[in-house]
């Protein structure tokens, strides 16, 4: 009997209850490593969209399946209870942060489902965790509510989910020319990862100065596999929003615009359709999700579009080779009669072109520009 992803995310989780009987309510602060393979998300209630209430064994689609984004939750304080001890006093007369079997015991509630970032697994609580101290505090929670108190800030990583991984294999290339260098690529796992220690963790308002203080944020990834995955978000941006918690509300777009089809091969990992990704850039805008990296869509969609070259050409200030706008209309209909207008047009914008000219009165050639 085939089984509603519901009702399986339902049978994996007893009922909503506080911290057992005789037993500390705290709240721990879950990590999961972009880079990490084995790294635990947390698990989000209706996602992917397509597949909400629909009949698919209990598990969740795998990377590349074409069913739709999928948001985790990768970083954030979550309830749970303490074992073992009766305050957190108790527990850090033991603890020692170079031993990791002095950290405390603590069973996360049994309703908050984890699964892993390539879709292996289906949705199910964990037994009990090791956690250092820094990682624990008292709930916050009041009268049952789950979350505790909401974090400054809400951070959605947009992110490749496809059947190939970014980056793989290119990891420890060096710097220099076509070489990732210490960081690797923006959509890699390399370069989230640091983005998240050295980013996040490290600032003072957010992480605290030492990266284990504080801790006042979330942080949501959404991946996708393709073009079609990211439009799919469109429609659903005010449930993401929803889902954010923080006083504010910040996305990182960690994709590639193109102007091609996708490609299901590794060198195409990442790449998505512009047609898709600035539309889907809006509409979480459009729900009170900035766009902080790169660029806010606008902004982006001129800069990776090169139509500034085109409307700045004639400006001395500029200092840009010429430039002219080819439609593509007109090329379909008659590419020959399109080239000759073009060529037409950049003589004209070189005529007046601002670029200075050599002792001999001539104008650089492309080369020198």
């Amino acid at each position: 009997m085939a089984l509603s992803y519901a009702a399986v995310a339902a049978a994996a989780a007893p009922a909503r209850a506080r911290a057992p009987c005789g037993k500390m309510a705290v709240e721990f602060f879950h990590e999961a490593d972009p880079a990490d393979l084995s790294a635990r998300y947390v698990w989000q209630e209706g996602w992917p969209p397509a597949l909400a209430g629909a009949a698919n064994g209990g598990s969740l689609p795998p990377r590349g399946t074409g069913l739709g984004p999928r948001l985790l939750q990768s970083h954030g304080w979550l309830e749970g209870s303490l074992l073992d001890y009766d305050s957190l006093e108790a527990a850090a007369a033991v603890f020692d942060a170079a031993k990791p079997d002095t950290w405390p015991r603590v069973l996360p509630r049994q309703d908050v489902l984890f699964v892993d970032g390539f879709g292996k697994q289906r949705p199910a609580p964990v037994p009990s965790l090791r956690v250092p101290l820094d990682r624990l505090r008292p709930s916050t929670a009041s009268n049952g509510a789950r979350g505790g108190e909401p974090p400054r800030l809400s951070v959605l990583l947009v992110r490749w989910g496809g059947r190939c991984r970014i980056g793989e294999g290119r990891e420890h290339e060096a710097e220099g020319e076509g070489g990732w260098g210490k960081y690797g690529a923006p959509p890699s796992d390399l370069y989230m990862s640091s983005l998240v220690k050295e980013g996040f963790k490290a600032h003072p308002e957010l992480g605290g100065s030492s990266g284990s203080v504080g801790r006042n944020f979330e942080m949501f990834s959404l991946f996708v596999g393709s073009s079609t995955e990211l439009s799919a978000i469109i429609p659903v941006a005010s449930n993401i929003a929803a889902t954010l918690r923080g006083e504010k509300k910040a996305s990182f777009w960690m994709l590639w615009p193109a102007e091609w089809e996708d490609f299901d091969e590794t060198d195409y990992a990442g790449y998505v359709q512009t047609q898709a990704i600035f539309p889907t850039m809006r509409a979480c805008e459009a729900v009170g999700i900035r766009s902080t990296f790169p660029h806010p869509a606008d902004q982006y969609e001129l800069i990776t579009s090169k139509s500034w070259m085109v409307t700045l050409a004639l400006r001395p200030e500029a200092a840009l080779p010429a430039a002219v706008f080819a439609e593509a209309g007109a090329v379909l209909a008659d590419p020959m009669a399109a080239a000759r207008r073009a060529l037409a047009e950049l003589a004209a914008v070189r005529a007046s072109n601002p670029f200075p000219r050599g002792g001999d009165g001539s104008r650089p050639a492309p080369s020198n520009v």
